[in-house]
C-alpha cells in the first residue's frame, strides 16, 4: 500500500470484535477494493463459576468417602469375625438384586436372626439415638453399631471455623467469646462500641429470645438505647446502629444501609445473617475490609442458633433426640387437631397429598411414591409453617385445646413447629462438638472391642487413628498429594499418606512455601516481579497517594504541601476518610473556604493506611523494623490458618511478646495488589524538567501526579523508557507464549477469548498493510453487571446535559474541567 501510517480501532465485546483500519485523517483504508472494517462474531466463554461448585462439590465427597475408608479399614478384621458380608451389604445396597454380587443373599444392614433392620430402625429412630446410647451406655455394644456411629460422625463432622479447645468444648456456646470479638473490632479502629450497655448477660438473654423481628428489634433498642438511638456524633460513625440491632434480630435489609459513610455500597442488595455462604461470599468480595463488620455479626447470629439448637443439652446427639421427641409430639397433637376441626378432605390435603408444595408430607419428605418424590422438592420450614399457620389461623379452638393452639401459634411465628433434624441450621455445629461425641463412644467400646487399643508396628494405636480421622483436614497451601500432578507443590516423603501419619509425612513449611512461590501473581508493569499485598506499608501509601494526587480545589490542582497534610491527617485518622472530612480539614486549616468546591475524589477514599497504626507501636519502639513489618504482612497475606501464623512469627520473630502477636495474627489481611515492590521504589526515572532521580512513591510524594501520569508521561518523566527495557530484557530471557501469559494473568474465560480474537484481527491487519499500526484505538465492554438488569445507562449526551445545566448553579471552571474529563470524543 502507498502509505505506512495507520490507525487500527477495535471495538472488543463479550461475544463480538468490531474493527476499523483509517488513514491519519481517519479515512477508512480498502485492501483488494473493500474497505477495512468489519466485525467478527462468536460464541460468548463461560466462566468457570459453575465447573468449579461442581469441582468443589466432587471434591468434598471424595474426601468424606476417603475418611469413611479409612474407618472401614480400622474396622474391618473386627466387623468381619462378627459379619463377614456387613460391608459388602452396605456397598451393595443401592444396587438392583440382580446387580449384586450374590443376588439370592439378604438383603440390609443386619440380618441376623434375632436383630434385623427393623429391631434396628425400632431401637434406633435415628442415628443420633445411636450415638447417645454409645456415648452414655459402657456396657457391651455390637461393634457394627460403633462402627456405623463412628463412620457417621466423620462423615458429618461439622465446619473448622471456631478455635475451640476439646478440654472445654462448652465455649461452643460462650457468648462472651463471641461478643469480646465483637467488641474488639471497635477497639482495633479506635471508635467506641455502638452502645454503651454493659448487661452482657440481659444483651446474651436478649438475643436468645424467641419473638418475631419486630418485636425483638423493639426490645434490643430498649435495653441497648433506652428505647431511641441518640443521634449525637451519628455523621462521624461509620456503622449504622439501627441496622446492626435489626440484623441481630433477624431482619433483613440493604447492605449498603450499614454503612452510612460509604455511599458507593448504596447499590448493594440485601444483607441478612441466615444468608447461605455463597451469597456472603459475594457481598464479603465486594465489601473489602469493611466486610469485618458483618463477620463478627454473623459469628454473634451463629452463636444463637447453636445455643438454640443445644437446647441446654452437653452434645449435639442428645439434642437431636428431644428435636425428634418434639417433632413427633407435635405431629401427634397435630394429627389430633386436624381430625377434630377439619374435615377429612382437608386432613388428607395436609398429611398425604403428593401434590401439595406446602404441606406435611412435602415439609417432611415422606412422598408415597416415587414419581411425587421426583418431581417434588421439600418444602423450607418458612413456607411449611407460613402455610400451617395460615389454615389454622381460621380455627377457634375449645378450651380445652387453647393451650396447644396458643403455643403452636407461637412457634409458628418463629418457625420452630415441627422441627426436623436435618435442616440448614446444622450449618453452625464446629466439628468439636462431633470430636467430643466420638472420643466418648471410642473411650466407652475400648471397655469391650479389644482391638481399639492394639498398636500397629509404627506405634499408632487404633483408637487414637479413629479420632484423628475426624480432626483431619489437608491444607489448601499443600495441595495435591501426588507429587507426579504437574499442579502439586507438595513436599513429601515416599510412602501412603493417612490421617495419622500426615504431619510425619508432610512438610508442611516448605509446601507452604512452594505454595507461596508457585501462585504468586506477576506485576501488571514488570514482568516477573512478585505482586505486594494490598495492605502492605508501602502499597498502602501508594493507593493512598494515588487517591490524593487528584485532589482540586474549584477545578484547581492542591499544592503538594497541602496534599502531604492530607496524608499525614489520613495517617492518624481511625476510620475511613471521606471527601467531606478532606473538605472539612481544608477549612479547619484555611486552605478553602465553605462555598468552595472540592473535585477529583470519590465520596468515600477507597484506600487507607491502617497497617501503618497496626504496626505503629512495634516499629517505634523497635521491637521490630518496617521491613520486617512487610514480611509479616506478607506472611499474614499468604495464611488464614491463625495457629501457622502465630507459629512462623514466633518462629521467627521471638521478641514480638505473646499478646503483640495474638494481635497481628487477627489481623484481617488478604488479597493483593496488581504492583510490585520493585515498581513502586525499586526502579528510578527522571523528571526531565528538573533533572531529579526518584523513584515511583518518591514521585507521587513529591508532585500531584498519579501513577498513571508518572510512568506513562514521556514528556516529563523516563519510566516508561525504564520500564519497557526492563521488559524487554525479561521477556527476552522469559519468551511465553500468548496462552501462558494469560494464564498468568488470572482472567476470565469470558476474557480471554475475546482478546485472542482481537489479537487475531490485529494479525490479519498488520500482514495486509506490511506494518503495524501507528496508533491502537481500544473500547472493551465491561460486560453485564447483575445490579444494571433492567436499568438503563447514562449516554454522554445525557452526561452533557447534565452538566449544562449546573452551569448557572455551580462554578463555572468546575464545569468546564467536568466537560473535559468526559473527553474531546463527547
Amino acid at each position: 500500500m502507498a502509505t505506512k501510517e495507520y490507525y487500527l480501532g477495535l471495538d472488543i465485546g463479550t461475544d463480538s470484535v468490531g474493527y476499523a483500519a483509517t488513514d491519519i485523517n481517519y479515512n477508512l483504508l480498502k485492501f483488494h477494493g473493500e474497505p477495512m472494517w468489519g466485525v467478527t462474531l462468536f460464541d460468548p466463554a463461560s466462566d468457570r463459576e459453575a465447573r468449579r461448585g461442581y469441582r468443589t462439590a466432587r471434591r468434598r465427597l471424595h474426601r468424606k468417602r476417603a475418611r469413611i475408608e479409612f474407618m472401614k479399614e480400622l474396622f474391618a478384621p473386627a466387623v468381619g469375625a462378627v459379619d463377614p458380608l456387613f460391608f459388602r451389604r452396605i456397598q451393595e445396597s443401592a444396587l438392583f438384586p440382580e446387580d449384586r454380587t450374590d443376588p439370592t443373599a439378604p438383603i440390609g444392614l443386619f440380618t441376623d436372626e434375632g436383630f434385623n433392620d427393623k429391631d434396628y430402625a425400632k431401637k434406633y429412630p435415628t442415628v443420633h439415638h445411636l450415638i447417645n446410647e454409645l456415648m452414655t451406655d459402657t456396657s457391651p455394644h455390637d461393634v457394627r453399631l460403633v462402627y456405623l456411629a463412628c463412620a457417621w460422625l466423620v462423615g458429618h463432622r461439622g465446619h473448622f471455623l471456631r478455635d475451640i479447645s476439646m478440654d472445654n468444648v462448652e465455649a461452643a456456646t460462650d457468648f462472651s467469646e463471641v461478643y469480646n470479638a465483637f467488641l474488639a473490632h471497635f477497639d482495633s479502629l479506635g471508635i467506641p462500641a455502638p452502645w454503651s450497655c454493659t448487661d452482657v448477660d440481659g444483651i446474651r438473654d436478649w438475643i436468645l429470645e424467641k419473638k418475631g423481628k419486630t418485636q425483638k428489634k423493639k426490645d434490643g433498642l430498649s435495653l441497648l438505647y433506652g428505647g431511641k438511638i441518640s443521634k449525637i456524633d451519628i455523621d462521624e460513625y461509620p456503622y449504622d446502629r439501627d441496622s446492626i440491632v435489626a440484623l441481630i434480630s433477624g431482619s433483613s435489609l440493604k447492605a449498603g444501609k450499614l454503612f452510612p459513610l460509604a455511599p458507593e455500597y448504596a447499590e448493594l442488595g440485601n444483607l441478612s445473617l441466615d444468608m447461605d455462604d455463597e451469597k456472603l461470599d459475594e457481598l464479603y468480595s465486594e465489601l473489602g475490609d469493611d466486610a469485618e463488620i458483618i463477620r463478627l455479626l454473623k459469628g454473634i447470629y451463629d452463636w444463637s442458633i447453636l445455643t438454640d439448637l443445644l437446647n441446654g443439652c452437653n452434645s449435639i446427639s442428645k439434642a437431636k433426640v428431644k428435636v425428634y421427641e418434639r417433632h413427633a409430639e407435635d405431629l401427634r397433637n397435630l394429627k389430633a387437631f386436624f381430625k377434630k376441626y377439619f374435615d377429612k378432605k382437608a386432613y388428607d390435603d395436609f398429611f398425604k397429598s403428593g401434590n401439595n408444595k406446602e404441606n406435611y408430607v412435602a415439609y417432611s419428605g415422606n412422598f408415597t411414591s416415587v414419581k411425587d418424590r421426583s418431581k417434588s422438592e421439600n418444602a423450607k420450614k418458612e413456607v411449611f409453617c407460613a402455610y400451617l399457620k395460615k389454615l389454622v389461623a381460621k380455627i377457634t379452638p375449645e378450651e380445652c385445646d387453647r393451650e396447644f393452639y396458643d403455643d403452636m401459634m407461637a412457634r409458628l411465628d418463629r418457625n420452630a413447629f415441627l422441627p426436623k433434624q436435618v435442616e440448614g441450621d446444622n450449618r453452625v455445629i464446629p466439628y468439636q462438638l462431633y470430636k467430643y461425641e466420638l472420643i466418648k463412644i471410642v473411650e466407652n467400646a475400648k471397655g469391650y472391642l479389644p482391638f481399639l487399643q492394639e498398636k500397629d508396628a509404627e506405634g499408632y494405636v487404633t483408637a487414637d487413628k479413629i479420632i484423628s480421622i475426624i480432626d483431619f483436614r489437608i491444607p489448601y497451601f499443600v495441595g495435591p498429594l501426588n507429587p507426579k500432578s504437574e499442579h502439586a507443590w507438595i513436599s513429601r516423603k515416599a510412602g501412603k499418606i493417612t490421617p495419622w501419619n500426615f504431619e510425619s509425612m508432610v512438610d508442611l513449611d516448605e509446601s507452604e512455601e512452594n505454595f507461596i512461590n508457585k501462585l504468586t501473581n506477576k506485576c501488571t508493569y514488570l514482568g516477573g516481579e512478585d505482586v505486594l499485598p494490598k495492605c502492605s506499608l508501602l502499597y498502602s501509601a501508594f493507593t493512598v497517594l494515588n487517591a490524593i494526587n487528584n485532589l482540586k480545589i474549584n477545578g484547581e490542582d492542591i499544592t503538594v504541601e497541602v496534599k502531604q497534610s492530607i496524608y499525614n491527617r489520613i495517617l492518624n485518622e481511625p476510620n475511613k476518610i471521606t471527601k467531606k472530612k478532606i473538605a472539612d480539614f481544608l477549612i479547619q486549616n484555611g486552605k478553602m473556604g465553605k462555598t468552595d468546591t472540592l473535585s477529583g475524589i470519590d465520596d468515600t477514599v477507597n484506600a487507607t493506611l491502617k497497617p501503618f497504626k497496626a504496626f505503629d507501636r512495634l516499629i517505634s519502639n523497635s521491637v521490630i523494623t518496617e521491613g520486617d513489618a512487610e514480611e509479616i504482612i506478607k506472611r499474614l497475606a499468604y495464611s488464614e490458618d491463625r495457629s501457622r501464623r502465630d507459629r512462623w512469627i514466633k518462629n521467627n520473630y521471638a521478641n514480638i511478646s505473646p499478646e503483640d502477636r495474638k494481635h497481628l495474627v487477627a489481623l484481617p489481611y488478604k488479597d493483593f495488589g496488581r504492583l510490585s515492590q520493585k515498581l513502586i521504589c525499586g526502579i528510578q526515572g527522571t523528571n526531565k524538567a528538573t533533572g531529579e532521580v526518584m523513584t515511583v512513591i518518591e514521585a507521587l510524594w513529591n508532585t500531584n501526579d498519579n501513577l498513571m501520569q508518572v510512568i506513562a508521561d514521556r514528556d516529563k518523566y523516563t519510566f516508561a523508557e525504564v520500564i519497557e527495557e526492563h521488559q524487554r530484557e525479561y521477556y527476552g530471557a522469559h519468551p511465553q507464549t500468548l496462552d501462558k501469559r494469560l494464564e498468568e494473568m488470572y482472567i476470565s474465560n469470558a476474557v480471554k477469548r475475546p482478546i485472542i480474537r482481537a489479537l487475531d484481527i490485529i494479525d490479519s491487519v498488520v500482514k495486509a498493510n506490511g506494518c503495524p499500526p501507528k496508533k491502537i484505538f481500544i473500547e472493551m465492554a465491561q460486560g453485564t453487571k447483575e445490579d444494571m438488569k433492567g436499568k438503563r445507562t447514562t449516554s454522554r449526551m445525557e452526561q452533557l446535559k447534565e452538566y449544562y445545566k449546573k452551569i448557572d448553579t455551580e462554578d463555572v471552571r468546575l464545569v468546564s474541567r467536568q466537560l473535559e474529563e468526559l473527553g474531546d470524543g463527547a
